[in-house]
């Protein structure tokens, strides 16, 4: 989404092939999917409304960081704890509007009871 608005800003057009298809086999997916990728999904989205949304951000952040609190609710009830936390680490993050690789950070964070 990054690159295509950046070609758009550029004079450039996206486009999407709709015979295109794509396999994913969900089973062979990494462990990190339910953490670490959950985590920079939620918050880069705040970064991305910040990089090309600066005058809507109030509304887009307000709708997606109450999108955001109701999946870590949703995931904390049906015990999804890891994920919860990293929903809430990507939400606390990117509210403060840090970016680049935290791996290292996020990873002790999120699998703290996987032992």
């Amino acid at each position: 989404a990054d690159l295509c608005m950046r070609a758009r800003r550029q004079g450039y057009v996206s486009a999407v092939d709709q015979r295109a298809r794509a396999f994913h086999a969900l089973g062979r997916s990494s462990t990190l999917r339910e953490t670490l990728h959950t985590y920079y999904i939620v918050r880069n989205r705040f970064l991305f409304i910040r990089k090309f949304y600066p005058r809507s951000k109030g509304l887009l952040f307000a709708a997606w960081f109450l999108y955001s609190v109701a999946l870590w609710a949703k995931l904390r009830a049906v015990g999804k704890l890891p994920s919860a936390r990293a929903v809430w680490m990507g939400l606390a993050d990117g509210l403060r509007g840090r970016f680049g690789g935290q791996n290292e950070r996020v990873l002790p964070l999120v699998q703290g009871d996987r032992g």
